[in-house]
């Protein structure tokens, strides 16, 4: 029986800057998973440190050979206890060959750390069926799509751009992205080249602790305030219309909470489960 803990492969990384990198994860043993633009996938690695499992085996084994012996099977049977979290795809579903995932590393996080020290040809766990609702199924076609992330909640963007852009599906594709930094700013270089020779695409990334010394001549300050009214009209060319846009928003919360309240004061709807609207979000944590 094949216990190890892991069934796919790293086959390239792309670094950012020294907290910001790009992954791309190919399955050893089956194609990568199906999946729609704005869904995630787990990645994991074993759990590290003491296992509690162990010390409970050994415990019982001193007070109850047999009750050892069960525990031991179970815990072979299960494999080992694995660290896990979800990332967006960042890559379109007709790339067949790999996963691609958009990765912060956090210094307290119990993965980030540890995947920021791999390298490519170097194993890892990847989950195999694709979850998640952040799609554009439910969104009407050709209707100005506005795209607002913050960091690494790009990515679900990134790969809906990519799969629908040779037959867009919308009528205009703004793509919003904030962060501390324009060195965290992933995929950068290749959206402003896109959006130099797509007049349906606007890109407007906006840093908020960039150094003013820096050569960075792009737009500053938190996403929220781009996207009032005046000043959307003037970055993005079209006022912003509830009764033509959807709005989608990634990342940090507290960006989605300011976002999501702002347009609800301005006409827009926030769709849930049972409610159509068009305002949806995705919370990164």
């Amino acid at each position: 029986m094949d216990t190890s803990p892991y069934n796919s492969t790293i086959v390239e990384r792309i670094d950012l800057n020294d907290t910001n990198f790009i992954i791309r994860v190919r399955s050893d043993a089956a194609p990568v998973p199906a999946f729609t633009a704005g869904q995630f996938v787990m990645l994991g690695l074993p759990h590290e440190g003491p296992d509690p499992s162990e010390e409970k085996a050994a415990a019982a084994a001193a007070a109850n050979p047999a009750a050892a012996a069960a525990i031991a099977a179970a815990r072979a049977r299960k494999g080992p206890r694995m660290v896990k979290r979800a990332y967006s795809i960042a890559s379109p579903p007709r790339i067949r060959d790999y996963l691609e995932f958009f990765i912060v590393r956090v210094d307290e996080g119990r993965l980030t750390p540890r995947l920021w020290k791999m390298k490519p040809g170097d194993p890892i766990w990847m989950e195999l069926t694709a979850k998640g609702e952040f799609t554009l199924d439910e969104i009407p076609t050709n209707v100005d799509l506005v795209t607002v992330s913050t960091g690494t909640g790009i990515a679900p963007f990134v790969a809906m751009l990519y799969e629908h852009l040779e037959r867009p599906r919308w009528n205009r594709y703004v793509l919003f992205n904030g962060c501390r930094l324009a060195s965290d700013l992933g995929y950068r270089d290749e959206l402003e080249a896109l959006a130099r020779r797509e007049p349906r695409f606007v890109y407007l990334p906006s840093v908020t602790r960039e150094p003013a010394d820096s050569p960075w001549t792009g737009l500053r300050g938190r996403i929220p305030a781009q996207l009032e009214a005046d000043r959307f009209r003037e970055l993005a060319g079209f006022e912003l219309n509830p009764a033509s846009a959807h709005v989608l928003l990634c990342g940090n919360p507290d960006m989605i909470n300011d976002v999501q309240k702002s347009l609800e004061a301005r006409g827009f709807v926030t769709a849930t489960k049972s409610t159509p609207g068009n305002v949806h979000y995705e919370r990164y944590w």
